[in-house]
């Protein structure tokens, strides 16, 4: 966040482009979030479907 503001201020953005740049920030910060996620689940259940294969007990 401190660094969107940093960048808008440096470039001496206007409001309107500071908007614009601000959303467009939080847009991909919000995708990148969501893949990490999705990367981790799927990570996890091929993990636990491993550990539930190998073990006769489960």
């Amino acid at each position: 966040m401190l660094g969107t503001l940093l960048v808008a201020a440096s470039q001496n953005y206007n409001l309107l482009q500071s908007i614009g740049f601000g959303f467009g920030s939080g847009v991909g910060y919000l995708v990148a979030v969501l893949v990490v996620d999705e990367a981790a689940a799927g990570c996890a259940a091929k993990i636990s479907h491993i550990y539930s294969a190998a073990c006769p007990v489960c």
